[in-house]
């Protein structure tokens, strides 16, 4: 487990800067709950659609014949995303699916604690059916 450095601001300014330069070093590690290999290009990637939103248009955005105007005008429907934003969820969302990761981002969802329960469920399923 990561046990952070007690910064002491009062130290002389070239300890400070060894410090700083520690966390450039450090590479990115998954929760250790999660006890799967990803990486952070997908976390991002996810960060960017939603984990909710992932797993609400899981469907269209794996359907190949769902192309970006289709599903914007469903997520126009339900949600308050700007033009823009919708674009970038959906871009963003394909890419996931094309790169055949959609059931590790599925995964990493079922893991979060930052999503409902009913989230987690429809998630549950959608792997299921995977």
């Amino acid at each position: 487990m990561f046990m952070p450095k007690i910064i002491d601001f009062s130290a002389p300014e070239d300890e400070f800067e060894s410090i700083l330069d520690m966390e450039d070093e450090m590479e990115f590690q998954p929760a250790p709950e999660l006890d799967m290999p990803f990486s952070k290009k997908l976390l991002d990637e996810l960060n960017t659609v939603g984990f909710k939103v992932f797993v609400e248009y899981y469907k269209d955005f794996s359907d190949p014949d769902s192309d970006e105007a289709y599903i914007m005008q469903l997520m126009s429907a339900k949600e308050t995303y700007e033009e823009s934003a919708c674009q970038e969820k959906i871009a963003a969302a394909k890419s996931i699916i094309a790169q055949g990761l959609g059931r590790e981002a599925l995964q990493i969802i079922l893991c979060s604690n930052k999503v409902d329960s009913k989230t987690v469920q429809l998630a549950e399923i959608l792997l299921q059916e995977e």
